[in-house]
């Protein structure tokens, strides 16, 4: 409800004449499909519930999922493989949702105070600019992993 009166505060801010009605429906992420296929039917993206957990975004998701679907082609039997999707999802889009899913814990925790030290004194300063890497696919959310993680 904050989040519709903040939208219609912009419309008559930006002096939006016409009704708008809005509506919203929840991302699908943090979680997935185990098996996204079915026959000759491959789920993709927001489909397989694979949006990033940790800024809620899918597109790259989307793109990379119909990749790895290409990549399941197998070129002799003229077919599809869904085991191979399936284990290609799980080596990456999953494993980095799993990773991107942990730092939204960090960064979203309660109680805020906590999560401000957290972030301001300890993580920003390690490493903003691996977050950022990592929050534009460039780099894996594993980074931390043979650092501050282990440590």
């Amino acid at each position: 409800n904050n989040i519709k009166s903040k939208f219609k505060r912009f419309f008559k801010y930006i002096d939006c004449k016409q009704e708008v009605k809005i509506k919203g429906h929840p991302i699908p992420y943090g979680n997935y499909i185990a098996r996204p296929c079915w026959n000759n039917i491959y789920l993709i993206g927001d489909a397989a519930c694979l949006a990033e957990p940790f800024t809620g975004e899918g597109i790259y998701q989307a793109f990379k999922s119909a990749q790895l679907i290409t990549r399941s082609y197998n070129e002799r039997k003229k077919i599809f493989d869904s085991s191979k999707y399936i284990n290609l999802l799980a080596d990456s889009i999953i494993f980095e949702n799993k990773w991107a899913a942990y730092w939204a814990k960090v960064f979203y925790m309660k109680p805020e105070w906590l999560r401000d030290i957290l972030v301001q004194y300890i993580l920003l300063p390690l490493g903003s600019r691996y977050f950022m890497k990592a929050m534009h696919g460039e780099i894996s959310y594993s980074f931390y992993k043979k650092g501050l993680i282990d440590k």
